[in-house]
């Protein structure tokens, strides 16, 4: 009994705990950020033919928050491929991303020094970047990056911030091989007319599926293209997306974990039958006993369940005991630390044990 239900609930613990961390590694994308990308009409509408390429452009965003009431905050995204900067002897080339302040917040781009991009620096068309983990090691190694020079097409751009690197896929650069700039200053460097997408969120959760169709159909009406459109609009919700993904994969593992679990538990079980089953076989003579002395059947009864129930409690504390042990000795497993955070323990599986797996096994006992 005591191994059934430690194991039942180190296995409880796991599959709970695995969840979790994949989730929080997909929601450092930002867990309430809903993207739009221009695509491809494939549906004629408004005598218009199909076929056409939308392109987004800042006069976008200031419509849409004039006609749509559920939108929280949003921010135009322009990623220019390919650009090479340059800091000292070292020249990289990677992504160079106009972004709005608000990109900050929308897509949780926590920093490990230096601060975000500020609504000044967007007025002032400051030539600042906020270089991803990755990027600035590369540039500049384990030296500070804030207050250097980088060169970026022969201008000149102020290294202001570092941003925390994200848990990705291994080989998936995203976030953490980019550089960031106003929007205002990328103009100075490259085409700056036609956005990549819009990056936006509700202005609350519970409106999330109603601003998602009140801004379908605003940029339909306002490009001219059908709102059902399936190629028109490219958009990832965050959380929407993640959590379906997430649960169907992990459906399965949870069920498989359950069933192990449930099985060692059952093993025990069986084990307490035989024992009390020996212990009766055993004690015939002292039944007997108990019998010729006026002793009822209900009483031989409860005096044999309550030594199994005592068995079956005391295992129980034990196991449970013992699940503890084993979750502080093992400690944090890694999962994505191990190739995404040069484990440094972001992103490991920690056996933690809740209330909940407690009282599920408790139950089943």
């Amino acid at each position: 009994i005591s191994w059934g239900i430690a194991t039942f609930v180190l296995l409880l613990a796991y599959g709970d705990n695995i969840s979790q961390t994949v989730l929080e590694a997909f929601y450092t994308l930002g867990p309430d950020a809903i993207t739009f990308t221009p695509g491809r009409t494939v549906l004629q509408a408004g005598g218009l033919r199909t076929g056409r390429v939308l392109q987004f452009t800042v006069d976008d965003i200031e419509h849409l928050r004039q006609v749509v009431p559920s939108l929280g905050r949003i921010s135009p995204e322009l990623r220019h491929p390919g650009v090479d900067f340059a800091a000292g002897p070292r020249i990289l080339r990677s992504t160079l991303a106009g972004v709005w302040p608000e990109y900050g917040l929308l897509r949780e781009m926590r920093l490990d020094d230096g601060r975000w991009i500020s609504p000044d620096d967007q007025l002032r068309r400051a030539r600042v970047l906020v270089l991803a983990a990755d990027l600035k090691q590369r540039l500049f190694g384990d030296a500070p990056a804030v207050g250097q020079s980088v060169q970026v097409r022969r201008l000149t751009f102020t290294v202001i911030g570092v941003a925390r690197r994200k848990i990705q896929r291994a080989g998936d650069a995203g976030d953490n091989e980019q550089a960031f700039t106003p929007l205002s200053a990328l103009a100075s460097v490259a085409d700056a007319r036609y956005l990549t997408s819009l990056v936006l969120s509700p202005e609350f959760p519970q409106l999330r599926a109603r601003c998602v169709e009140q801004v379908r159909r605003a940029l339909a009406e306002r490009h001219r293209f059908h709102p059902t459109d399936p190629l028109a609009l490219r958009i990832w919700d965050v959380r929407r997306d993640i959590e379906e993904s997430v649960e169907v994969a992990l459906t399965g593992l949870r069920l498989m974990i359950l069933s192990i679990g449930l099985l060692t538990l059952a093993v025990g079980g069986v084990g307490i039958t035989n024992i009390m089953l020996v212990s009766v076989v055993a004690r015939t003579r002292e039944v007997g006993m108990a019998r010729s002395l006026g002793a009822r059947s209900r009483d031989i009864f409860l005096q044999f369940l309550a030594e199994s129930l005592l068995l079956v409690a005391a295992g129980g504390a034990a196991g449970i005991l013992l699940a503890y042990l084993i979750g502080w000795a093992v400690g944090p497993m890694p999962l994505w630390s191990a190739f995404a955070y040069q484990n440094t323990g972001v992103g490991d599986i920690t056996l933690r044990i809740s209330p909940l797996h407690l009282l599920v096994a408790c139950f089943l006992l």
